[in-house]
């Protein structure tokens, strides 16, 4: 059978959504249509404005999943209920990327919640500001791979990492393990109208792999580089306190993005046909 759909089901929410989920935002994606990512780019620069703090960047995550894969199951089994645990920095060429964030993100339809806490990838380990590291079961051991940069450290030395330490993970069944690099670039508006954000998510591509998920893909990571970079997907996201569509959408809605439920993580399994592949080898 499927190595995503052997184990137990998926939770009744995500993990870290509150009771009350009225006061929650909402999250809204629309693919860019192939060949339309720079038209969409030039109307959003012209009708928006542009992020006055952190107007475009790259963007790297490492996801982090159940052995079973519980979180990418729960999207492969809906669009409507998703849970998502990343590790996520901003690197910067000629620096060393240590500053970090944790972020546990969990979605009911278009209504998202997000905890997120700073962590510094120091000495080969993480510090999360308070000098015990209440986050770490032991100290990663980078130093036996002679790096101290989240760029080249190997996933392997991040499952010291005991995200279930956080509050908004509590009750998880099993340990959380770092599955999957992804990275791509993001430029970022603002309606001028709702004052929603808005970003453009583009080059899409992953990046360091969970050595089982390799086994599974049957060695098809380079594959995998090539198939997204050919096609390339695009997303806008859109998020705020109401789920309508931006005013600045309206004229591009239908003819260069279509609305999607478009997830990053998912995608990358997705190409590298994990889905389709029998096997009862967990991580």
């Amino acid at each position: 059978m499927s190595p995503v759909a052997f184990l137990h089901p998926p939770p009744a929410r995500p993990f870290g959504a509150p009771e009350d989920l009225s006061s929650l935002g909402h999250e809204v994606k629309w693919r860019v249509a192939t060949g339309r990512q720079e038209a969409v780019a030039a109307h959003l620069e012209g009708c928006c404005r542009q992020d006055a703090e952190y107007p475009a960047n790259t963007v790297a995550s490492i996801y982090f999943d159940t052995p079973d894969l519980a979180f990418l199951r729960e999207k492969l089994s809906s669009d409507y209920l998703k849970t998502k645990v990343r590790l996520r920095w901003y690197p910067q060429a000629g620096r060393p990327s240590t500053r970090c964030f944790v972020e546990i993100k969990g979605r009911i339809g278009t209504r998202r919640s997000k905890a997120r806490r700073a962590l510094r990838f120091v000495a080969g380990g993480f510090d999360d500001g308070d000098g015990a590291g209440p986050m770490l079961r032991r100290q990663v051991d980078a130093r036996a791979f002679g790096v101290d940069d989240l760029e080249t450290v190997p996933l392997s030395a991040l499952k010291a990492l005991d995200l279930r330490r956080m509050p908004e993970l509590a009750g998880l069944p099993g340990p959380l393990l770092p599955v999957l690099e992804v990275r791509y670039r993001r430029r970022r508006w603002r309606d001028p109208f709702s004052d929603q954000r808005l970003a453009l998510d583009s080059e899409i591509r992953p990046g360091r792999i969970h050595p089982v998920v390799g086994r599974w893909s049957g060695g098809a990571h380079g594959a995998l580089r090539s198939h997204l970079g050919r096609v390339s997907p695009t997303v806008v996201e859109s998020k705020g306190p109401k789920a309508a569509l931006p005013t600045c959408l309206e004229p591009i809605v239908g003819t260069f993005c279509f609305r999607s439920s478009f997830s990053k993580y998912s995608a990358c399994f997705a190409a590298l046909g994990i889905g389709d592949r029998r096997s009862g080898e967990s991580l």
